[in-house]
């Protein structure tokens, strides 16, 4: 797969050398080029954790307890409401 790498370098570098190839080649040329250097950037040694266990690593029990501490405020506050001033839309 290397040997393809470097000659796939060497066909961009060969098509952006010419003085007359044509503008659209030379953009695809430097299209190519630009990405296949992301790709090499892209590889890492170990694959990157599925999205739910860093949501799960992340989240601690104290977070948790915050989030229904919030709920039941929420839920103080909104019967203090309907005590003075009645349900929305009566």
């Amino acid at each position: 797969m290397l040997g393809e790498r470097e000659a796939a370098q060497a066909a961009l570098e060969e098509v952006l050398r010419r003085k007359k190839t044509s503008l659209a080649l030379r953009n695809d040329a430097l299209t190519d080029r630009a990405l296949s250097k992301l790709e090499v950037r892209r590889r890492t040694p170990k694959p990157r954790p599925f999205v739910a266990e860093r949501v799960r690593r992340g989240k601690t029990e104290d977070a948790e307890l915050d989030a229904v501490d919030g709920i039941r405020k929420d839920i103080e506050i909104r019967r203090m409401w309907n005590k003075d001033f009645g349900e929305p839309g009566d």
